[in-house]
């Protein structure tokens, strides 16, 4: 009822004046609506760590493309420390049905890890993320040891704090997802694509009776053939492009599903999804219901790390995503410029995964070449600073630590 009156930025206007009423009414009456809590007075009770590590080869994500990478610096001789955020490596291929040499993902996947772990020369971090990037290949990275634990084992860190050292490094951070915005797209049972693969094929759970896809891309297919296998009735394929697809025709009647050339125009249902208006091309709505609407606007490589030192994204034409152009010092060598050649192969693995449904539905990337190590190895300092810069760098830091106690 109050929605007319008080809509979104309203305070932005209804608290500038008058301006003495601030301090006296206005900072406190929001202070009280918004329940801002008082912090602790008690030391924190939990342990954190600091780790230093060094390595050849940095690998960030494990995903088909990490795996790989990592399989191949392994055996290759190199130190390798191989770190993802999840607790179970394998990334996507966790959500996916699909074969890799002759196996299932899934059986793949824990045959890579299981060869890596039996590797004295890789060091495995699950919980781990990689957040900083800088100089001299310097990269930050956090380890969420106890977090997940409800009574940790004595002298246990919640969290530990990574400085690694790295010679080359390796980006195969995936990619997110992108959403379709229309109207009421925020109601419960509007979910991404990709997060209902995940829930059916990883953790065996169906998000719905009933389905609709709404996407503008073939990797959303697999959403729909997904449903279909695990007994979920998906009602429609929607597809926003002008041109009609064969294979989303193909997947839409093999699921039997109505395949449309149009877009979602809004959603009925408070608590839930009841049904969702779709409008074709010729501007007829139709109401198709459902109780589960997946949506995929295509997808976007994690480009964060290649940012940190000046790496500028660039948009690709064909699929509509930013990709990595030039990259930081940091993601080469700190002895050898060879930035690109060992990141623009993960890039190039990871957009080859949107697969065409004409081919093989399962159809995912082999493993990806990963460029051979330098034969000799100095100390690690920026690619391209010369060791003039390096010393005198070195030497100015020095001058601002405290002097020994």
């Amino acid at each position: 009822m109050a929605s007319p009156i008080f809509g979104a930025g309203f305070y932005y206007k209804t608290f500038m004046w008058p301006a003495s009423f601030w301090e006296k009414l206005y900072e406190p009456m929001i202070r009280r609506a918004a329940g801002l809590g008082y912090p602790s007075k008690e030391p924190d009770p939990d342990t954190y760590e600091k780790m230093n590590a060094f390595c050849d080869v940095l690998v960030i994500g494990a995903g088909a493309a990490g795996l790989s990478a990592a399989l191949a610096a392994a055996r290759a001789g190199a130190r390798v420390i191989l770190c993802d955020e999840d607790f179970a490596l394998g990334g996507r291929l966790l959500a996916e049905r699909g074969e890799i040499d002759g196996q299932s993902t899934q059986d793949w996947a824990q045959s890579a890890i299981a060869e890596l772990e039996s590797l004295p020369n890789c060091r495995i971090l699950r919980r781990t993320t990689v957040f900083g990037v800088y100089d001299g290949g310097i990269y930050a990275a956090v380890e969420r040891v106890g977090d997940h634990l409800r009574v940790p084992e004595p002298h246990t860190p919640r969290q530990r704090l990574w400085r690694i050292v790295a010679k080359q490094s390796v980006l195969c951070a995936g990619a997110f997802e992108r959403p379709i915005v229309f109207g009421d797209n925020d109601r419960p049972g509007v979910m991404l694509a990709g997060a209902v693969r995940t829930y059916v094929n990883r953790f065996g759970v169906t998000p719905g009776r009933s389905a609709v896809i709404f996407a503008d891309n073939h990797d959303a297919l697999r959403t729909a053939t997904d449903l279909a296998d695990a007994g979920v009735a998906v009602r429609a394929i929607v597809d926003p492009r002008p041109q009609r697809s064969a294979a989303a025709e193909q997947v839409a009647s093999a699921a039997g599903a109505l395949y449309v050339n149009g877009i979602i125009d809004g959603v009925s249902g408070a608590h839930g999804i009841k049904s969702v208006r779709v409008k074709d091309a010729q501007g007829a709505t139709t109401a198709v219901p459902c109780d589960l609407l997946a949506v995929s606007g295509g997808w976007n490589p994690a480009l964060n790390l290649t940012t940190h030192l000046g790496g500028k994204p660039r948009g690709t034409k064909p699929y509509h995503a930013s990709s990595p152009v030039a990259f930081p010092q940091a993601c080469a060598s700190p002895v050898r410029r060879r930035a690109n050649s060992l990141c623009k192969p993960v890039w190039e693995a990871g957009r080859r995964r949107v697969p065409d449904p004409q081919r093989k539905a399962d159809s995912l990337p082999r493993r990806p070449a990963v460029p051979r190590l330098p034969k000799t190895v100095g100390r690690p300092r920026p690619s391209g600073m010369s060791k003039a810069e390096a010393a005198r760098r070195s030497s100015i830091f020095r001058t601002m630590l405290p002097p020994p106690t």
